[in-house]
């Protein structure tokens, strides 16, 4: 396969951006790679295109520093897809497929590729000197100092962190190094959302431990399987907060009546709502018989409200003696990526009474109907004994 060096004129970065000092000379430019080739432009194979090729780009365009980009981060080019070659001392150099070439290494050195593969680089500037250290941490567009979009700065930048193993112990390293007592990982759009930068940090195995994030990354400088959808956030406490409830401590927001609402749950030090794919009428009668009800009603989407803050997931079933569902040592909690406050739950009160038998001698709670597939209430006037009385016989009591 013929290598072709591609001189710095022949290359440049397209659909991205850049970022200027007061100078205005420019210190950080992105963009899909594209070079000039008898006459046309045409993209670059995001593979194999790494941390190596991006500097082998960016340092040919004169800056220090390269990172590769996720495909398709600036949109697909046009022409002819070409492939970086394995030699990278001398700048950049492309690789043209041989039409006699064995048809089971095409692949191999991306001879296949569409312009679904293009790749993108971050090109930049940077000496190792600046105001920011090395693995710093901090929060970005939240609604207090305590919260935010998790950035690391490194290697000149920041970044962001993916969500895919950032866990209970990945969020109290980072609140932490940032002087709390802990925190704890929020569900995806509670901060806006970035369209550019790198995402420095794709996969962790932290242990509790570590004193910086960057200590426990698995993966650093690799967004391939990432995009900032995924952008992981915190919301970090104070000791205070911390002790402010009692861990486990379940409250009904958003409902008429005392015993009716959203289920918000105070867990690591904050107020989250509950989001589960086994909640039912069991556990919604195990929080009521909690608060004093013997009878509970499960309810689903939002029925008293979307609530804010985390959202707390568990995906295992059990009651507990003690009337709370956090004393389930089987539950794993976790926050919930996969939920979003519309599907908050909720529970209504109700209660009854049975026989030896087991069988309901006496039941109460609000009167609902169904219709046109959706329920709704009874309004108390006018209703007295006479309609009361009509509501219990139809459900078969005297």
């Amino acid at each position: 396969m013929a290598q072709i060096s591609i001189p710095p004129k022949d290359i440049r970065l397209a659909d991205g951006w850049y970022d200027d000092d007061e100078q205005g000379e420019i210190i950080e430019l992105a963009g899909r790679v594209e070079i000039l080739m008898n006459g046309e432009w045409g993209t670059i194979c995001d593979h194999p295109f790494n941390i190596e090729e991006a500097t082998a780009v960016c340092t040919t365009l004169g800056f220090t520093h390269g990172l590769y980009m996720n495909n398709l981060e600036f949109g697909q080019g046009k022409g002819r897809v070409w492939v970086m070659a394995d030699e990278l001392s001398s700048g950049v150099s492309v690789q043209q497929c041989s039409s006699d070439y064995p048809s089971d290494e095409y692949d191999k050195f991306g001879c296949y590729c569409s312009h679904y593969s293009d790749a993108g680089v971050t090109c930049y500037n940077y000496d190792g000197s600046g105001e920011f250290t090395e693995g710093e941490v901090r929060l970005a567009d939240g609604g207090s100092e305590s919260e935010g979009r998790v950035e690391v700065f490194h290697d000149g930048l920041w970044g962001t962190v993916c969500y895919g193993t950032f866990n209970q112990k990945a969020a109290l390293i980072v609140c932490r190094a940032l002087g709390y007592a802990g925190g704890h990982s929020v569900a995806f759009g509670a901060f806006p959302q970035i369209n550019h930068g790198p995402i420095w940090i794709g996969r962790l195995g932290c242990h509790g431990n570590e004193s910086s994030i960057m200590e426990c990354a698995l993966m650093n400088g690799e967004t391939a399987i990432c995009n900032h959808f995924q952008d992981v956030g915190v919301m970090c406490h104070t000791e205070a907060e911390m002790r402010s409830f009692p861990e486990g401590e379940i409250r009904l927001v958003g409902g008429v009546l005392a015993g009716d609402g959203r289920v918000e749950i105070f867990h690591h030090g904050t107020w989250g709502t509950l989001c589960s794919d086994v909640f039912n009428d069991d556990i919604a009668s195990e929080i009521c018989r909690a608060r004093g009800w013997r009878y509970g009603f499960a309810k689903f989407d939002a029925h008293y409200g979307a609530g804010s803050g985390p959202i707390w997931y568990y995906d295992e079933h059990c009651l507990s003696d003690e009337g709370t569902i956090l004393d389930c040592t089987s539950i794993k909690w976790g926050n919930a990526y996969q939920c979003y406050h519309s599907h908050d739950l909720g529970v209504e009160y109700g209660w009854y009474d049975d026989d030896e038998q087991g069988e309901i001698i006496e039941l109460a709670g609000r009167v609902e109907i169904l219709m046109n597939g959706e329920w709704g209430t009874i309004c108390d006037h006018p209703f007295n004994i006479e309609e009361a009385t009509a509501v219990c016989t139809t459900l078969g009591f005297t």
